[in-house]
């Protein structure tokens, strides 16, 4: 049972952190735009 709790809870903080680095690359991308 443990074990099973364990692997979705690192999940829940995966994706957590996919939002954050999905607005990061778009900013990146504006900044070019912007340059060119």
């Amino acid at each position: 049972m443990t074990t099973m709790a364990c692997p979705p809870r690192p999940k829940l903080d995966i994706s957590h952190q996919s939002s954050f680095a999905i607005p990061v690359p778009q900013a990146h991308t504006d900044d070019r735009q912007t340059t060119v």
